[in-house]
């Protein structure tokens, strides 16, 4: 039985196709507004956190500019506001079901 001289670390290669979920940029800018919808029905930031099953700490981070939308944040928003999932991410307004464009920060 052979003997290893040196200490090996065998790693599976990464490819980006691991995470079909990731939201494209324009998707993520839906998400965020459906966000700050569900912000103005509950009127508070940790009845949204505890709605969505997020962290206080992680929605503030998406709110931000650089935070990255969870891939399964659109099921629990869509299920939250009463809505299609579709909807949200063709950019249908939670409030009224027209088609909407995000503002840029």
């Amino acid at each position: 039985m052979p003997v290893l001289t040196e200490k090996q670390i065998w790693r599976k290669p990464r490819s980006p196709s691991n995470r079909p979920y990731r939201l494209t940029d324009d998707q993520a800018a839906l998400m965020k507004v459906a966000l700050r919808v569900v912000h103005l029905r509950l009127e508070n930031w940790s009845r949204v956190a505890e709605a969505l099953g997020y962290t206080l700490k992680y929605l503030r981070k998406v709110n931000g500019r650089q935070g990255r939308v969870a891939g399964a944040m659109p099921v629990r928003l869509a299920q939250s506001l009463g809505v299609p999932v579709e909807d949200l991410l063709a950019g249908a307004c939670p409030m009224c079901g027209s088609r909407c464009q995000p503002r840029t920060m």
